[in-house]
């Protein structure tokens, strides 16, 4: 298993574009790339996550979009836009 930790490196938009699930064959891919989201970091409780199986695919889509700032964010893509 792969554990890459900053998305915003061209090595990772590399493997999440080679990755990406082909939904139209039957074939079961080798390597999958999700992204995992963890958010809510400073509730008392415990934080949230969301899991994107084949962020490069939800992308393209326009589902997800990526955005580099100082640091590196994933956020889903508001609705209407």
């Amino acid at each position: 298993m792969n554990v890459l930790y900053r998305f915003g490196d061209e090595l990772t938009y590399s493997q999440a574009r080679d990755w990406t699930i082909s939904w139209d064959n039957h074939v079961v891919p080798k390597n999958v790339y999700v992204v995992i989201r963890v958010y809510n970091l400073d509730k008392e409780t415990n934080p949230d996550f969301t899991a994107y199986v084949d962020p490069w695919a939800m992308y393209l889509a326009r589902e997800l979009d990526f955005l580099a700032r100082e640091d590196y964010s994933v956020t889903p893509r508001e609705q209407g836009i």
